[in-house]
């Protein structure tokens, strides 16, 4: 397969991170069994009904998102940082960050790539 296209997005803070512009299948179901191994789908009848998500889903599947979405983080310096000092980021440009990537998830926001 050939390099995979990126794209680098400005954080708030001034940081650049590179960042995939879309998924692969394998990714994708990477994401999709943390979610799903974590709940208990009940059927009852036709309707599949879910008793309560842990929150730990949530938190999990981010970070599962963050480490195969992000290629590179460069600081307003201009050095690169590893990957996993992504924790040490600001909120504000995590939660930046992962807007971005949604919309990596969501065809009808792919446009605005």
């Amino acid at each position: 397969m050939d390099k995979r296209e990126t794209k680098t997005i400005e954080l708030p803070s001034g940081f650049n991170v590179e960042i995939i512009t879309y998924w692969t299948w394998g990714e994708r179901q990477e994401i999709t069994n943390i979610i799903l191994d974590k709940i208990n789908i009940k059927l009852a009848g036709q309707t599949p009904s879910v008793d309560e998500i842990p929150a730990e889903v949530g938190l999990n599947s981010q970070k599962k998102t963050l480490e195969l979405a992000v290629k590179r983080i460069v600081d307003k310096d201009g050095k690169e940082i590893p990957i996993k000092e992504i924790v040490n980021l600001p909120a504000e440009d995590v939660d930046f960050l992962l807007a971005e990537i949604e919309k990596i998830s969501n065809p009808e926001n792919k446009k605005k790539l």
